[in-house]
């Protein structure tokens, strides 16, 4: 392999990997909130360490080079959908937030292992031919909702509000306001970087440039702290 080739595929796997953890990121923030956000840390941490043993792995293991692993959103919505369920039990049965994290991180555990032993057997029977009997509109409406509770989590995270008519009528401060302009703001650069510029740079470029963007004006403002609600919380070692 030339030095050419190895740089490209250095810059390959930088660009997957912001992408990656800023998907990570999100996620985390998505699966805990409220009460539950001293589960964002573990859930990080989890994510990424299991995205980097099961990437490594798959890279040297796959018959498909190259090919970038990751938490995808189908998958996310479902674990965010588990740990809100979950969660919300345990709180409402008197359990500590504490006990409920690891509750939900046990149940993330049981249904990793469970799906890695049923495509292993989907794989090892030559089964898999038969998901092509699944129809489009299963498919469909699948993803649909899978789009619908992420854009819900994604306005809860972002304002503090559940996505309801009643809430949406109530009064709004200034800062839900800025915050949730802010979302759209960031959601309309990437869709339109997604659609006008081809070049895989784009994306990840624009990421990194909003984060340290948004860092500087929110530090220049002295809104760094978790307590203005502008950052999640700080991954502990």
């Amino acid at each position: 392999m030339s030095s050419s080739e190895i740089f490209r595929d250095v810059i390959a796997g930088v660009l997957a990997a912001v992408v990656l953890i800023a998907n990570i990121i999100s996620f985390g923030g998505l699966m805990f909130p409220g009460d539950l956000s001293a589960g964002i840390a573990t859930v990080i941490w989890a994510m990424l360490i299991g995205s980097a043993i099961g990437g490594v792995w798959i890279a040297l293991a796959t018959s498909l080079p190259p090919l970038a692993t990751g938490i995808d959103s189908p998958t996310g919505a479902v674990l965010v959908l588990l740990s809100a369920t979950a969660g919300s039990q345990m709180l409402a049965t008197g359990g500590s937030p504490p006990a409920a994290v690891q509750t939900v991180m046990l149940i993330f555990t049981a249904a990793t292992l469970v799906s890695g032993a049923m495509l292993y057997g989907l794989g090892a029977c030559r089964w898999g031919h038969y998901l092509r009997f699944v129809p489009y509109f299963v498919v469909g409406g699948f993803l649909a909702a899978t789009g619908w509770l992420l854009i819900a989590a994604g306005f809860r995270m972002t304002t503090g509000r559940t996505l309801s008519l009643g809430s949406l009528t109530t009064e709004w401060t200034v800062i839900e306001t800025v915050k949730l302009g802010l979302a759209f703001a960031t959601l309309a650069t990437l869709l339109a970087l997604r659609n006008w510029i081809k070049s895989a740079y784009a994306v990840p470029g624009a990421l990194v440039a909003m984060c340290l963007t948004g860092a500087l004006i929110l530090r220049s403002l002295g809104l760094t702290g978790v307590e203005h609600g502008w950052y999640l919380p700080r991954p502990a070692h």
